[in-house]
């Protein structure tokens, strides 16, 4: 069984953290899973954003640009 849509963003950054969605796993029987995030999320991802921020004030207020 495998699940390909679980987000981490309820908790820190940290090994122990996505440790405990592993050891969900296991224990749910999966034999695969996906550890997804927003990208939107990151300082990393920032410049993807320029062009979406210069859209409308709706999305500049909501990605805080």
């Amino acid at each position: 069984m495998t699940d390909v849509h679980i987000h981490i963003e309820r908790g820190p950054y940290t090994k122990e953290w996505i440790d405990k969605f592993v050891k969900q796993a296991v224990n749910s029987g999966m034999d695969e899973i996906y550890l997804l995030e927003h990208s939107h999320r990151f300082v990393e991802f920032a410049p993807m954003y320029a062009s979406i921020c210069e859209y409308s004030d709706y999305q500049k207020n909501w990605y805080q640009c």
